[in-house]
C-alpha cells in the first residue's frame, strides 16, 4: 500500500502528499487524513468567473433594453427584461450550486489552528501602555 497523508478539502477534492509508492500505485495511501473547511483552487475561482460572465451578460442586455427603448420597440423592451431575469435566476442557481460543491467564501480552519490561537493568547499578552493615547 502507499503511504502518505491524505487532506480532504470542503469542495470534495483531496491533496495528498505520498511518502512511498507501491507498485499499485494507490489513489488515496495508507496514513493520516485531515480535513480541512477550503476549497481547491479550481473550485474556489468558480464564484468569480460566474459572476464575470453574468455581468458581461447583462451589460449586453442593458445596452440592447435602452436601444429598445429609444427606438420604441416595445415587444422587444419585455422579452429583454424576462431574458434579463431569467440570466439572474440562472446566474443564482449557478452561484448555489458553486457554495455547496466548492463551499466558497468561507474562513479556512486549518487542523490545529484553534488550539494554536489559544496558545498565542494565553501565553503572549500584548501590552500597548507604551503608546501615546492622543496626537501631539
Amino acid at each position: 500500500m502507499c503511504e502518505g497523508r491524505t487532506v480532504k478539502l470542503a469542495c470534495g477534492h483531496n491533496l495528498i502528499h505520498y511518502k512511498s509508492r507501491c507498485k499499485k500505485n494507490c489513489e488515496i495511501p495508507e496514513g493520516e487524513i485531515l480535513s480541512i473547511h477550503d476549497s481547491c483552487s479550481a473550485c474556489h475561482i468558480k464564484p468569480n468567473l460566474i459572476k464575470q460572465h453574468y455581468e458581461q451578460l447583462q451589460l449586453e442586455a442593458q445596452k440592447e433594453y435602452l436601444l429598445a427603448h429609444r427606438e420604441g420597440r416595445f415587444d422587444d423592451l419585455r422579452k429583454i427584461s424576462r431574458l434579463m431575469e431569467e440570466r439572474r435566476a440562472a446566474e443564482f442557481r449557478e452561484f448555489g450550486d458553486a457554495r455547496r460543491k466548492g463551499k466558497a467564501y468561507v474562513q479556512v480552519v486549518w487542523p490545529g489552528c484553534q488550539e494554536e490561537q489559544q496558545y498565542v493568547s494565553q501565553n503572549f499578552q500584548e501590552d500597548w501602555s507604551f503608546l501615546p493615547t492622543s496626537a501631539p
